[in-house]
């Protein structure tokens, strides 16, 4: 068992935060929402996109994500250690 010690706050493996840049990715770049209709209609498109892909939202959510960003913080630590050594 390895016992991993990550900031406090990583967004990288917050979830949240995957679906968060997907809806503004998708939905809200170079876009000039007229008011807050506008917004809350291009919200709501977005998250009917993300539901209508299951698949795509388990990517960006899914535990396999999780455990593989885990290990790339782990492996840029240990990189680290080496050249600072």
């Amino acid at each position: 068992m390895l016992q991993l010690f990550l900031p406090p706050y990583c967004s990288g493996l917050d979830p949240a935060e995957h679906l968060r840049n997907a809806l503004r990715g998708d939905g809200f770049a170079n876009h000039a929402l007229a008011d807050l209709d506008t917004v809350e209609h291009a919200l709501a498109d977005g998250l009917q996109a993300l539901d209508a892909e299951p698949s795509r939202t388990r990517c960006m959510t899914g535990p396999k994500r999780m455990i593989s960003m885990a290990l790339n913080a782990i492996l840029r630590e240990h990189l680290f250690k080496v050249q600072a050594a």
